[in-house]
This record gives C-alpha cells, sequence and structure tokens, in this order.
C-alpha cells in the first residue's frame, strides 16, 4: 500500500488530466465566447480559475514531496478530496447556466459538460483511496465482511430515510431548494461512508492476491484477462446497459490483451522488449473500460453479494492492477538492458498507438463532413468528387444517434460508445452539435440512405 502513497502519483492523477482539461475548457471557451451572455462568460471564466488553481497547488504540492522524497499526507487526501467534491458539487448545479443564450444552426453539446467529471475522477478516487489507507494503516485486522456489510446497510437505510423526508416534505412546508441542496449534500457524505467500507474491505482480499501471487496468477489472469472481459462483453451486447460495444475489435483486442498477459516471461530481452510493447498498447484499452465502469463500482460490489455478476463490473478495476504489475515486472527487467528514459519513450508511444488511430479515423470523418458542407456552400464539383460518401454516411449515422441520445437524457449510455462519444464530438463537431436541418440537407444532397442514419 505504501507504493500508493508515492506522491509522484499526483502527477498522473491530477497534473495530466487537468491539463487536459483546461486546454478542452480553452478551446471551448474560445469557441463559444461571443455567443455566451456576460453571466455566463462570467461563470466560466470563474471556474476555469479555480481549477487552474487548485490544478498549480496540486503540481507544487506533489513536486516538493517528490523531493523530499515522501509520500502524500493524510492532510492532504482530505483537503484534496473535500475541494474536489465541492467543486464538482457547485459545477453540477451551476453548469446549467453556462450554455448559450439562443441556438444557432450550430449548437453546443451537452457533451462538453461531461468532461469536468471524467478528467477529475481520477483525482477524486486517488485523494479518497490514500485517506483510507491513512486511516487503516494502524488497525492489525479488518473483517472483510464487516465492511462489506456495513457497505449495504449504509445505502439502505439512506434510501429509506430519503422516502420518509420525502414524505414529510411538503406537511412540513420545508424550502424546495434548501431541501434538494440538503439531500444532495446528504447523498454525497452517504457515497463517501460507502465507499469507506468497500475499499476498507477489499484491502485483506487484495492482501491475500498478492501473498500468494506466484502461485495463482494463472488462475487470476485466465478469469480477469480472458473469461470475464468475454462475458462482460456479451452480455453487454444482449442487453446494451453500460454502452454500444458491438465492435469486432473491441473484443479482439480485449482477447488479445488476455493472452498477452499469460504469455511466459522468458529471459531473452528481445523477446519481453516485444511483450512489453504489446502489453503497454493494450493498457489503453485496459485503461478506457477501467474509466468507464468507476461510477459503477457500488453497484458491481453489491451485484457479488446478490447475484454474483457484479463481478464483471469490478473486471476492469482488476484488470488494470494485474496489467500495471505485468508491465513493471518487463520494466525491471528490461531496464537491465535499456535505459528508463529509453523504456519510459517505448511505453508512451506504445501507449498511444490505439488512441492514436482512433483519432486518425475521426479526422477522416471530419474531412468527410467538412468537405461536404463546404460542397454545399460554394457548389464545387471539385470537392463533391473527392468526398468519401461511405464515411459521410457512417458519420452522419454517429452524430444522428449521438443527438437522439442526448435528447433522452437517460442516466444509463444505451446506444452511447462512452469517452469515444465525446471525443468524437470534440474532434469532428468542434463540441458543436449540428442542426437536423443540415444534417437533412446534407443527406439529401449526397443521397444518404435514410435507415443507415437511424
Amino acid at each position: 500500500m505504501k507504493k500508493i502513497l508515492n506522491s509522484k502519483w499526483i502527477f498522473i492523477v491530477n497534473t495530466i488530466p487537468s491539463v487536459v482539461l483546461l486546454l478542452l475548457w480553452s478551446k471551448q471557451f474560445r469557441l463559444v465566447k461571443s455567443m455566451l451572455k456576460p453571466e455566463n462568460t462570467k461563470l466560466w471564466l470563474i471556474f476555469g480559475s479555480i481549477l487552474i488553481v487548485l490544478t498549480i497547488l496540486h503540481f507544487a504540492y506533489a513536486l516538493y514531496k517528490t523531493l523530499k522524497k515522501q509520500g502524500v499526507s493524510i492532510w492532504y487526501s482530505g483537503i484534496s478530496l473535500f475541494l474536489y467534491i465541492a467543486y464538482l458539487y457547485s459545477y453540477a448545479n451551476i453548469c446549467e447556466y453556462m450554455g448559450l443564450f439562443y441556438k444557432p444552426p450550430f449548437i453546443l453539446s451537452k457533451d462538453i459538460f461531461s468532461y469536468m467529471n471524467f478528467f477529475l475522477m481520477p483525482s477524486l478516487m486517488y485523494s479518497f483511496v490514500t485517506l483510507v489507507i491513512h486511516i487503516t494503516k494502524n488497525q492489525k485486522t479488518q473483517k472483510m465482511w464487516i465492511n462489506l456489510l456495513a457497505s449495504i446497510i449504509i445505502p439502505s437505510l439512506a434510501l429509506i430515510l430519503l422516502i420518509l423526508v420525502e414524505d414529510y416534505q411538503r406537511p412540513l412546508a420545508i424550502d424546495s431548494y434548501f431541501f434538494g441542496y440538503t439531500i444532495q449534500i446528504f447523498i454525497i457524505v452517504c457515497a463517501l461512508a460507502f465507499f469507506f467500507f468497500v475499499v476498507q474491505g477489499l484491502f485483506p482480499f487484495a492482501r491475500n492476491i498478492i501473498k500468494d501471487w506466484e502461485y495463482s496468477q494463472t488462475m487470476w489472469k485466465i478469469l480477469f484477462g480472458i473469461f470475464f472481459p468475454q462475458i462482460g462483453l456479451a452480455l453487454n451486447v444482449a442487453f446494451g446497459i453500460f454502452g454500444d460495444f458491438n465492435n469486432k475489435w473491441i473484443f479482439i483486442i480485449a482477447l488479445i490483451t488476455g493472452i498477452t498477459l499469460l504469455l511466459p516471461k522468458l529471459k531473452n530481452k528481445i523477446y519481453r522488449l516485444f511483450l512489453f510493447i504489446l502489453k503497454c498498447t493494450t493498457l489503453a484499452y485496459t485503461t478506457y473500460f477501467f474509466l468507464i465502469f468507476i461510477p459503477f463500482i457500488p453497484f458491481g460490489v453489491i451485484g457479488i453479494l446478490i447475484v454474483g455478476l457484479g463481478i464483471l463490473v469490478l473486471t476492469p478495476s482488476i484488470l488494470l492492477i494485474i496489467h500495471s504489475h505485468e508491465i513493471l515486472k518487463d520494466f525491471k527487467f528490461l531496464n537491465d538492458f535499456f535505459s528508463k528514459k529509453i523504456l519510459f519513450g517505448i511505453a508512451t508511444i506504445s501507449f498511444l498507438v490505439i488512441p492514436l488511430c482512433i483519432t486518425k479515423n475521426y479526422l477522416d470523418d471530419r474531412k468527410a463532413l467538412n468537405t461536404a458542407l463546404e460542397y454545399i456552400k460554394n457548389l464545387d464539383d471539385t470537392k463533391k468528387q473527392s468526398i468519401n460518401t461511405e464515411t459521410l454516411q457512417k458519420t452522419i449515422k454517429k452524430i444522428e444517434r449521438n443527438k437522439k441520445r442526448l435528447k433522452t437524457n437517460n442516466i444509463l449510455y444505451e446506444k452511447r460508445t462512452p469517452i469515444l462519444d465525446i471525443y468524437f464530438n470534440w474532434i469532428v463537431l468542434d463540441n458543436l452539435e449540428p442542426s437536423d436541418g443540415i444534417l437533412n440537407h446534407v443527406k439529401f444532397i449526397f443521397k444518404l440512405d435514410d435507415e443507415s442514419s437511424l
């Protein structure tokens, strides 16, 4: 557990995501600034400035602790957790007032408001886990069943209490705004208590796995590297709860990831370098699903206790731990033959292979859409001849699917591809949303099949 308290983690979970978020935030603000009211502009600047201050403070703290060769303190964990919860809570209640005051042919996509939760969640989780480690590090024994039982009782009692309070709100004439904010804070406190007992309860389980890892690693790799991911993806295709993953490449990369983790570790530097590159490449895939399933971890724990299927929800988290551990072992072996700088460079380039392939695909979509719009505007036949209608049809289909999904506002992902749809909207549409009129006009001009765009 001491490795988790290493202050260098702050650069990974906080600095990098926050810088990326600020760049996206800045680009989006410049894009829509002329269409915002003064009060909207003020809110954008306030939240952006606060995020800059938080990022600088965390970076300075991490740098100081790294130079001092010290781990993160309980004070950092507690204060950081409080600050980011307060920031996200305020943002969630105010973000609706940061939109546009009118709707031009291209309107702001609602996905821009998903960035904040996505990029700040790793830092919030790290602060919480390190806080639990500090609180429980002096406890000699932690019975797993007691913690998991508490994690069930807390949300159950909270739900009963919320139902009772809701029944008594109207007769007592409690102010609706005050009541709403109080309930939100109550839910946050209950969620923190729930996660505290879940994380604390899983510590003994994790220690036992680490202790017996050399003897049982093959079994765990087969289960969490191959069996559970394939079963989970197949069930999701059937029921579509967590998103649209009905793509053959997702299944293929999942299988490659599991097989790669099972390959023997021969003492051959060329072979291990190839293995290292392969594992770093597929780490992007593992990280992607880990980020998607972060919000569903509570349901995963409850699901394990009730029907056992919750283990599928926890699989990406466990697989990320196993995957990272295997990469670290290869790194240590290869460090006898290559410098750390070379290995870090190889790891970074390998990790970016899948994201870069996705980016290239989205840039092709952007080119097809922009060329089509340019042709409609200028009626330049040379532009029409250069348009890939198959790519254009696929792009229109994806845009219309995203628009339909955003109108439903369902809490589940439905036909959405989590994170990737947000990235698509950023690369292809600059986070703007084309109107139905524009899309219908493009389909009419280029005679695109209406059925393919539903």
